[in-house]
């Protein structure tokens, strides 16, 4: 069929168009097929290093966990957000997806708004506790939105899953069971803050003469359930 194709393009355009159009046919799909495996290799590249950077924070924030467990006694405390490795040096970076490039061109500057938002405790409070809490916990979160784009990565250029599991250690479980633990406390404190500010606003109104503290104490033996 190709041949009879090329015998009529032949016929009608002239041998030399045709070769040229062959040639640059042939070139073309070669040049495709070099930038489909470029990326490829990109991709799994990526994939294996986010991969390692979210096992080595889990291992980190899990060695972190220990130390404030038994206050220090046992495990290693975090100094830090585990800082990501150099990614790879390629031509193929503008050959990924805008979407996928955002997401990891991004993590570098993630985790510096994680490292300063922990250190925000201790520069600004000088609240060590408080501070290791959010070490751990944007330590958590930075391994898990590696691990996402890490998958991200395997699903969209068809690298295959990987399997992350050693023994009885499951990462992903792993991420999964600590992530809900970050959101569990997120949410406890955002309730807290809430409970504070609302305690605050009373206050205010009984300090502007807005409210008087028999008032005050009316509206909460109202809001108390009976027992």
């Amino acid at each position: 069929m190709v041949g009879w194709i090329t015998q009529f393009l032949a016929f009608v355009l002239g041998s030399g168009v045709v070769a040229a159009l062959t040639q640059s046919f042939f070139d073309n799909r070669r040049t495709a097929k070099s930038k489909r495996e470029a990326v490829s290799y990109l991709a799994l590249r990526l994939a294996y290093l986010l991969e390692g950077y979210a096992i080595d924070c889990a291992s980190k924030e899990a060695d972190h966990d220990t130390a404030i467990e038994h206050e220090g006694d046992a495990g290693s405390f975090l100094a830090e957000v585990p800082v990501l490795p150099d990614l790879p040096t390629s031509d193929a970076y503008q050959l990924l997806d805008t979407k996928t490039l955002g997401q990891i061109l991004d993590l570098p500057q993630r985790r510096e708004m994680a490292q300063q938002a922990a250190m925000f405790w201790w520069d600004m409070v000088a609240d060590e506790g408080a501070t290791r809490v959010a070490l751990g916990e944007n330590t958590i979160t930075m391994g898990f939105l590696a691990l996402k784009i890490a998958k991200d990565l395997r699903s969209s250029y068809h690298l295959g899953s990987r399997d992350l599991t050693f023994g009885r250690w499951d990462i992903v479980q792993h991420y999964e069971k600590e992530m809900r633990k970050v959101a569990a406390a997120e949410a406890h404190r955002e309730k807290m803050e809430a409970e504070g500010a609302a305690a605050a606003e009373r206050d205010l109104a009984v300090i502007t003469g807005q409210l008087s503290p028999s008032d005050d104490n009316h509206r909460s033996l109202a809001t108390t359930p009976e027992s």
